[in-house]
Parts: C-alpha cells; structure tokens; sequence
C-alpha cells in the first residue's frame, strides 16, 4: 500500500517527469533548429567560397590584362617618344639648314655686285686686248 504522503510526492515526481519531458522536447526542437540554420549558415559559405575563387579568378585575369594594357601603353609611348626625338632631330637640322641659307645668302649679296664689277671690268679690258692685237700686224 501506498501512502498518502507517497501519493503527492509522486504526483510531484510525476509533474517534473512531465515538465523535464516538454523541456526535452522544447530543447530537441531547438537543437533541430541550431542544426538548420548551422546547415544554411554551412551552405551559404560553401557558396560564398566557390563564389569567391570564381572571383578570384577572374580578378587575377583581370589583373594580366591590365598589365597588358599598361605594357602596350608604355611601348606606345615608348614608340611616340622615339618619334618626336626624331621630329626635334629634324627640326634642328631644318633650323640650321635655314641659319645656312641666310648667312650664305648675305655673303652673296654682299660679294655680288662687285665680283659682277670685276667681271664685267675684266671682259671689257679682254675685249679691249682682243681688239687692240686684232689691229696691230703680225710682225
């Protein structure tokens, strides 16, 4: 036989089963729903990783096309600087090729006219001896 006092010491028993049992289920629905979200919280960085190294590969070739471009750049003005020394060679040898022409143009002028003198002195006074052993018998 049970006694009294067992009965509600039971009854008390019986009511904790019975709470630790909805605690125990409260907590296993909580750790199932840890569980899911640990499960797309997993997922969700295994795709952010994959998506990273797709990323990253992407950035690097990137990163060799813009070397690229900027080694075309630099041979592009590497070939553009090469021709404007070229033009400033040339332009130096036009510039001295005019100096030339001016300073040898005013040596002709200023030589010229009595050179002309001189010539034009000198035929006459050959005309002259022409003309004056034209005259003159032969001995």
């Amino acid at each position: 036989p049970i006694a009294p006092g067992e009965v509600s010491q039971l009854k008390t028993q019986l009511a904790t089963f019975g709470e630790s049992d909805k605690v125990r289920i409260l907590l296993e629905e909580m750790m199932k729903a840890t569980l899911q979200r640990l499960k797309v919280i997993t997922d969700a960085l295994e795709s952010t990783k994959t998506e990273l190294a797709a990323h990253q590969k992407e950035l690097v070739k990137w990163e060799k096309e813009v070397v690229d471009l900027s080694n075309a750049a630099d041979s592009a003005k590497q070939a553009a600087d090469a021709e404007d020394l070229t033009r400033q060679q040339l332009a130096g040898k036009a510039t001295n090729a005019k100096e030339n022409y001016k300073t040898e143009n005013a040596e002709f002028v200023v030589e010229t006219p009595p050179a002309t003198r001189a010539i034009v002195i000198i035929g006459t006074v050959k005309a002259k001896i022409n003309a004056f052993c034209a005259a003159k018998p032969a001995a």
